[in-house]
């Protein structure tokens, strides 16, 4: 069970409830009382006109209520930096937060991965309450370097993984089809990644082969904080195929707008990649302002 005072704290300090900390953490208490006691999911406004359905312990989902942007930097950079006609590609997209923004906020085709039946259940929920059925495609398959089937852990939410390496450890499980991102998508139009599969990035990287060199990727997000450990796979390896392939790492501030190129990956999180910094820098800097309903109608 996660500590409270780390909750809170991470609640007073997310970006968008700077100046707002006795209202946020009235909105948790509220939120953790009312959703005990009616246990139903709730429909929750967020950005613009999308919407999340959510219900007490789904963290990916409630954290977007408590902070308004649950990853601040990365779901403003989308917002920012996607257009809609591009390809966002969503893999390991667990409640598809970042699909809803893509299709709905957005206005993007999405092309999504969700290994674990039960977590892909709650992402055509999402899709379906946004009416983004026709703009997205999501697959209940895993993504990897070849395809064929995995063994995926069960009911760890967010933290579900493959089966292998030092997670063999844990006998549960259940196999799944895995595919890759090359015999997926076609190179033939401009698109942006996240990835987000709990160390495996490595071997989804292996399996986009053509896709990296088609030169229409314009930006992957990308999780890299050690969890490749459990399939020896190091950072280092991750951030050197990125490279290989002509991406930069590089921060972004969503009150400015500017991106700042970094020597090397952020050790904790996601880091983000791009093509061309100048290009992702202006597409950033001439989007649209988004209304977040969940912190106070701010906008970003």
């Amino acid at each position: 069970m996660a500590n409270p005072f780390h909750i809170v704290r991470s609640i007073v300090e997310a970006p968008l409830n700077r100046g707002r900390s006795i209202q946020a953490i009235t909105k948790f208490v509220r939120w953790q009382v009312g959703a005990r006691v009616d246990r139903r999911p709730r429909v929750i406004p967020w950005i613009d006109e999308s919407s999340l359905l959510v219900r007490h312990g789904q963290t990916t989902l409630t954290g977007n209520l408590y902070s308004g942007l649950m990853e601040y930097e990365d779901m403003a950079f989308v917002l920012h930096a996607l257009r809609p006609e591009d390809l966002f590609v969503d893999v390991g997209a667990n409640m598809g937060v970042f699909t809803i923004i893509a299709s709905k906020v957005i206005g993007a085709d999405v092309v999504c991965f969700e290994p674990v039946p039960s977590t892909f259940e709650g992402l055509q929920a999402q899709i379906a309450l946004n009416g983004t059925q026709d703009r997205v495609i999501a697959n209940n398959k895993g993504v990897g370097r070849e395809p064929g089937t995995l063994r995926f852990t069960g009911g760890k939410g967010a933290m579900n993984q493959v089966v292998a390496g030092a997670v063999e450890a844990d006998a549960e499980g259940q196999e799944v089809a895995v595919t890759t991102l090359d015999s997926e998508l076609s190179n033939d139009r401009s698109m942006m990644l996240k990835i987000d599969v709990e160390g495996f990035e490595l071997y989804v990287l292996q399996g986009a082969a053509s896709v990296l060199s088609s030169g229409n990727v314009q930006a992957i997000l990308i999780e890299l904080n050690g969890n490749g450990r459990a399939y020896d796979i190091a950072d280092e390896a991750v951030h050197a195929e990125l490279v290989k392939h002509g991406y930069t790492p590089v921060a972004y501030n969503p009150r400015d707008r500017t991106l700042t190129v970094l020597p090397t990956f952020n050790t904790h999180g996601n880091t983000l990649y791009v093509r061309d910094p100048d290009v992702v820098a202006s597409r950033c800097a001439s989007a649209p302002r988004r209304t977040i309903h969940t912190a106070y109608g701010q906008q970003v």
